[in-house]
């Protein structure tokens, strides 16, 4: 199995994200990545008529490593309590100075990572997704999942995910990778069908008919579907996440996505302040 990357910044959201994170690992028998990307300060010659040298690049260096090394002690009494006869994931830790979107590109590319896991600084993981630099950039840039964590979500099962597609060709890629999850803990998909009020009456496509045609091949018994049509698509989500007790909710941002443009909208973000699900983000760009 493939390693999950946490995202973190020592603030108390990371490190509940980090800890959901390594549960995940233990039941899929992933090892965990821990990461934080820094900054350095430029240094400034002068400040009010007096010199000021600011901090030097080896201080950002070893104040994030003194961090994410106490970070990493603080997980360990997790891993002392998992089952002896579960698996027991391996805790690494990486600091590099850099970009964050750019850097964890590099890092998913050369670390095997199959899951970027995050928490959002604010309360509102959607609304974080189009406001928040950081997680904005993280999307853009990995080519794999991407499972943002607000405050106090936990995701201790993968019993059932909501997947709400367009039924896009690049929404297959993202399928695949649900049903090879899926088969792990024979997870239930409600595969929902976005449809914006604009096609409703019209007849079925061939992208939608392909599209379908793609989802029988997978030969996954556990894969319902429902649609969800008309203006108030994202509020309906919202509820039938909650009728359905599903575990995440799963969607692909990519620029033409109905959803993510319905997203940007406030009345979009107003219904999905209530969603108490962690939201898993697949990229356009996954491989």
């Amino acid at each position: 199995m493939k390693t999950i990357l946490v995202l973190t910044d020592f603030s108390d959201n990371a490190a509940h994200a980090a800890q959901s994170a390594l549960n995940l690992a233990v039941m899929i028998h992933a090892d965990v990545l821990l990461f934080n990307a820094y900054q350095t300060i430029p240094v400034s010659n002068y400040y009010i008529g007096a010199p000021w040298g600011g901090e030097s690049p080896s201080y950002w260096e070893d104040h994030s490593e003194s961090n994410i090394q106490t970070f990493q002690k603080h997980l360990e009494p997790l891993i002392n309590k998992v089952h002896p006869e579960q698996f027991k994931p391996a805790i690494s830790t990486l600091c590099r100075e850099g970009n964050l979107g750019e850097l964890v590109n590099e890092i998913v590319q050369q670390k095997n990572i199959g899951l970027i896991v995050m928490g959002s600084r604010s309360d509102n993981a959607f609304e974080h997704i189009f406001s928040g630099s950081d997680t904005y950039a993280v999307i853009e840039h990995a080519s794999c999942p991407v499972l943002i964590l607000r405050e106090k979500m936990e995701l201790t099962q993968l019993g059932k995910i909501v997947f709400a597609s367009n039924f896009s060709p690049e929404d297959i890629k993202s399928l695949q990778y649900l049903v090879k999850l899926g088969e792990l803990f024979n997870t239930k998909l409600e595969l929902v069908h976005i449809m914006p009020s604009e096609s409703l009456g019209t007849a079925t496509n061939e992208g939608e008919v392909e599209f379908m045609k793609q989802v029988a091949a997978l030969n996954y018994p556990h894969i319902t579907f429902k649609n969800v049509k008309g203006k108030e698509v994202v509020e309906r989500l919202n509820h039938l996440c909650e009728e359905e007790q599903a575990n995440a909710l799963a969607i692909v941002h990519h620029k033409h996505s109905f959803f993510i443009r319905m997203l940007k909208q406030s009345l979009a973000h107003q219904a999905l302040d209530k969603q108490k699900i962690p939201l898993l983000v697949f990229s356009a760009k996954m491989d």
